[in-house]
């Protein structure tokens, strides 16, 4: 506690009459324990922990006063000096409890980061603090008391607490998801997974650990298509959508559709890839229901578009033929009406003329009309002749 400071100074205040190889040694001592004590004064002021003892009853005797839960707490030294831990109201017990712990103390046993819940840590509501400690003892081998260090793990605690968190919702979400995760080493086998692969696929998982997807997998892709997935794995090049089939031991098969990307840790060096997989089956069953619906269904419109094409093919021929076949006729009637006029010529009187001119308008209209209908029967086999066509004018015709 800085007694051979003064132990040294009262020596060098009264020296030896005569020089003497006890004067070098005070030096030497000087030297030694002050470098001694800077070294601990730099490192109790740059570091996070604060040191303390206890007697040969645990009470505390020595406590760093700047300890987060003496003056941050708005506590004094004297309220902590002189009791136990347990009889300390604001500490609460570690996990296995005060005698469990008081136990060990009695065993003069060395602990390691044993945590404790501290009301008022550091001006907070609640804290954690961590304390290591041994046994200490004196020079004839008698129990002294226990000596060590502690430290806030508040950050650190809720750091894990909301890892953990995290952890279960994505627990739970992995559960419910029809996705789940995969990672592989930096040779590209399948390392031991969190149980969802052996969940969803059973002892098929188990095949998968210490193995590659291609060795696992071989026949259930094309040798060249494995060839490109390598090729991408090898490159550090992301892949997503790669589709295969997976045959279980008990005979049934399922679809999988996989994405992943290459992991590196914190030194940026490559350790493998990880990503999702989803069960992708009763898709692929609704894609291979509704390519066989299409199938139906084409067929059903090439039938039906086959019969609409004879029945078309019988239309334009019956339509040729009554063309073809009225048109005689209505011919000779305009004939034999244009002749009837000829041959009457004066004697012809003008209403029987005028009837003869209505018959004979007819009948050419009729022939107009065969002619276009037989033109409307050829258009069926011959290439449409588009031409420009005034709407306007044939509106007032008609």
């Amino acid at each position: 506690r800085g007694a051979w400071r003064s132990a040294v100074n009262r020596m060098r205040e009264e020296p030896p009459a005569e020089p003497s190889a006890f004067g070098d040694l005070a030096n030497q001592v000087e030297g030694v324990m002050g470098e001694s004590e800077r070294r601990w004064q730099a490192r109790v002021e740059l570091s996070q922990e604060w040191y303390w003892e206890t007697d040969e009853r645990h009470r505390v005797s020595t406590l760093s006063a700047d300890a987060p839960m003496v003056k941050p707490a708005d506590r004094a030294l004297g309220d902590l000096l002189g009791r136990r831990h347990d009889e300390l109201g604001f500490v609460h017990p570690p996990a296995g409890g005060w005698a469990a712990f008081n136990q060990m103390l009695e065993r003069h046993e060395s602990f390691r980061e044993l945590e404790f819940e501290v009301d008022g840590l550091a001006g907070r509501a609640r804290g954690w603090m961590a304390l290591s400690g041994r046994a200490r003892y004196h020079r004839d081998g008698r129990f002294a008391g226990y000596e060590g260090v502690g430290r806030d793990v508040t950050a650190h605690k809720e750091a894990y607490r909301r890892l953990q968190g995290s952890e279960q919702r994505f627990a739970v979400l992995a559960g419910l998801s029809a996705d789940w995760y995969w990672a592989s080493d930096a040779e590209h086998r399948f390392v031991d997974d969190n149980g969802e692969l052996r969940r969803r696929f059973g002892a098929l998982a188990d095949a998968l650990v210490g193995r590659t997807r291609w060795e696992v997998y071989a026949d259930a892709l094309p040798e060249a298509q494995w060839r490109a997935h390598r090729a991408d794995m090898e490159a550090g090049r992301p892949f997503h959508g790669l589709e295969y089939l997976v045959k279980r031991p008990a005979g049934t098969q399922t679809w999988v559709s996989i994405s992943g990307a290459p992991r590196h840790d914190e030194s940026g060096r490559f350790i493998g890839y990880h990503g999702v997989g989803r069960d992708i089956t009763l898709r692929k069953k609704a894609e291979q229901m509704l390519m066989m619906h299409n199938r139906q269904l084409q067929s059903a419109v090439a039938a039906r578009t086959q019969e609409l094409e004879f029945a078309n093919r019988d239309l334009d021929a019956f339509a040729r033929h009554l063309a073809h076949e009225l048109r005689t006729p209505i011919s000779n009637v305009q004939g034999l009406a244009e002749l009837l006029r000829r041959r009457l010529g004066a004697q012809l009187k003008p209403e029987h003329d005028e009837l003869l001119g209505l018959q004979i308008h007819a009948a050419h209209d009729m022939i107009g009309t065969l002619e276009a209908l037989m033109a409307l029967a050829r258009s069926s086999s011959e290439a449409i002749q588009r031409d420009v066509l005034d709407l306007s004018q044939l509106a007032h015709e008609v």
